[in-house]
């Protein structure tokens, strides 16, 4: 009994060990690591990507399919881009508060596919960014500017460190996605942090945003009750 109680300990301590080892092996000397996400590199475009993630991007996708020259761009392999992704939970909520807005105004409700499309292309194509942009590309304290897809409006990254283990800034990377209002001043930015970052398409990386972003950077509402 006391034989098999000390071996289970021994592989326990093993297992231990290969973990702290390999968490070391990725860190960078100040303790904290850019998130390398090897098990999502996907074989096929950004568009098939969040087409293939079911439950998940259902919304983005439907947006995106109405705007065709932005689908298109997404589905090429030989367009090198960038997605931040808003997720399902993302859509609700901003669809969810436009129309409790509307139905205070006696208004009828509204669902992503009524939704003016001169409106969708311009706010939906600042989450989509020229060029591969991963958080090993984001070097600078005070971050990266950004420029969107077909209209260059102004966007900012900035690599922000997670806590991880019991340390300030030990765990993997996110980014802080800013819309930047065209202004230089970062009091007039609005922020939003991603949950997971680094993911791997043929023609581009995906980055998703957390569940709480607000899509449109504060401008969806003004924009769609009407």
């Amino acid at each position: 009994m006391n034989c098999i109680f000390h071996k289970k300990r021994f592989s326990k301590f093993w297992v231990l060990l290969i973990g702290v080892l390999i968490l070391n092996s990725c860190q960078k000397p100040g303790g904290n690591y850019d998130f390398v996400n090897t098990e999502n590199t996907y074989s096929g475009s950004t568009y098939k990507y969040i087409q293939s993630k079911k439950g998940i991007y259902d919304s983005l996708v439907k947006a995106v399919d109405r705007i065709s020259w932005l689908k298109d761009s997404l589905d090429k392999t030989d367009v090198a881009l960038t997605l931040f992704a808003p997720s399902n939970a993302s859509f609700r909520l901003i669809m969810s508060t436009l129309n409790i807005s509307r139905t205070s105004l006696g208004k009828e409700p509204l669902y992503i596919n009524d939704l003016d499309y001169n409106n969708l292309d311009s706010i939906l194509a600042r989450y989509v960014i020229q060029g591969k942009v991963t958080t090993s590309d984001i070097q600078f304290v005070d971050g990266l500017p950004l420029l969107s897809i077909n209209y260059g409006y102004r966007m900012h990254s900035q690599k922000t460190y997670s806590e991880a283990m019991g340390f300030e800034q030990g765990g993997p990377t996110n980014i802080i996605f800013s819309d930047t209002k065209k202004s230089q001043f970062i009091r007039d930015w609005i922020r939003s942090e991603t949950n997971v970052v680094n993911i791997i398409t043929q023609n581009g990386v995906v980055h998703s945003l957390e569940p709480e972003h607000e899509i449109g950077f504060g401008e969806f509402i003004s924009r769609f009750n009407k």
